[in-house]
């Protein structure tokens, strides 16, 4: 670990003597920026919740349906439980996506700095 951060050294005093004054004013902006990626996977989060729970609504277990036929017989038929079945599996995959959206939301709320420190080492590597 202490070689990375020996390594990385020179490569932030480079940059640190190119922006110069800047340097705290590009801290702020890539802190507030991890402000912005939380909102959009807060939003995220909010639109995969939506979509799952109407996948897992529509795809829900029904009852069998009972047709009437002209000759005022009931026919009892299964609904679809394949594609009821499909649309739950789907819903399930956006609730997964949606609690990950959710989690990485919380996070560059919770320590922003974390996530801006780490968008500056992806740029070192």
């Amino acid at each position: 670990m202490n070689e990375t951060v020996e390594r990385l050294i020179p490569l932030f005093e480079k940059v640190a003597a190119k922006i110069g004054d800047g340097a705290a004013f590009s801290w702020t902006v890539l802190v507030r920026q991890q402000y912005v990626d939380a909102i959009m996977y807060g939003v995220w989060a909010v639109i995969t919740l939506v979509l799952a729970a109407a996948l897992l609504w529509v795809g829900r277990p029904r009852e069998h349906v009972r047709i009437r036929t002209s000759d005022d017989v009931l026919l009892v038929k299964d609904a679809d439980c394949w594609i009821a079945s499909r649309l739950c599996y789907i819903g399930a995959l956006f609730g997964a996506l949606s609690i990950a959206c959710a989690v990485a939301a919380v996070g560059r709320l919770v320590n922003p700095e974390f996530y801006a420190i780490r968008f500056l080492m992806g740029l070192v590597k």
